[in-house]
């Protein structure tokens, strides 16, 4: 009877400690898929970050690289804007170098000797400069009326500043004239003939009640330029 009952006891202890063991157990597995959980939660965690990180590094260097390209392009350009700058002056010292061979000194001629006038009022009259059409009298002769010379001058277009700015008078001493500073503030590739010239005529309150042709230069082309250049016939 008593073997009996420490038999019951005995096997009533072991069945206590397999319980207790199993539940110890169930708590470590448990605990083990809750780290297991956290360290997957933290990986993946990890890895968004990593690949934001990454995805902004990328972002970064596709804006330096594009970066780096606008620079070059634009440095191409102003290399092409310099030369191209050189080359316009080039051609604007080589054009204004023609229109002085034509122009050196304006002379005040007598119609019937063709000689410089030495005597009379208009022998030292003032000149208005003004701008005329490059077809203008293209004829060999000189023979033209007043109005036909107004006809042809040429003034700025709308909304732009005056043509021909400067000097734009000239005063005669002993018959003869020197033109001053003088420079364009447009191109002639706006009017027909796309050149200019330059025309003279006397000024008002001079020379009234005598009639006196005006004057013309040979024709001539005004580019368009990207810096003021100003030009001094003497």
């Amino acid at each position: 009877m008593v073997w009996h009952m420490n038999m019951l006891n005995g096997m009533a202890t072991c069945n206590k400690s397999e319980m207790q063991n199993q539940e110890l157990n169930n708590l470590i597995e448990k605990i083990r898929e809750e780290v297991e959980s956290y360290l997957k939660g933290r990986e993946k965690a990890f890895e968004e970050e990593k690949n934001a990180e990454l995805q902004y590094i990328n972002a970064l260097k596709e804006k330096e690289a594009k970066e780096l390209q606008q620079v070059s392009l634009d440095m191409d350009r102003l290399q092409t804007e310099r030369v191209e700058i050189n080359l316009d002056r080039e051609q604007r010292t080589k054009e204004w170098a023609e229109l002085t061979n034509c122009i050196e000194e304006l002379e005040y001629l007598s119609i019937c000797t063709r000689n410089v006038v030495q005597v009379g009022p208009e022998y030292v009259a003032k000149l208005n400069v003004i701008v005329l059409e490059g077809n203008f009298n293209e004829e060999v002769d000189d023979e033209w009326i007043k109005e036909y010379f107004e006809n042809h001058e040429v003034k700025e277009r709308e909304g732009k500043r005056p043509l021909l700015t400067g000097d734009l008078q000239v005063s005669l001493k002993e018959g003869l004239g020197t033109l001053g500073d003088l420079t364009f503030t447009d191109n002639s590739s706006w009017i027909r003939s796309r050149k200019f010239r330059l025309g003279t005529k006397v000024a008002l309150g001079y020379c009234e009640g005598i009639c006196i042709r005006e004057g013309k230069t040979e024709a001539f082309a005004v580019k368009d330029h990207r810096e003021e250049y100003e030009f001094s016939l003497i």
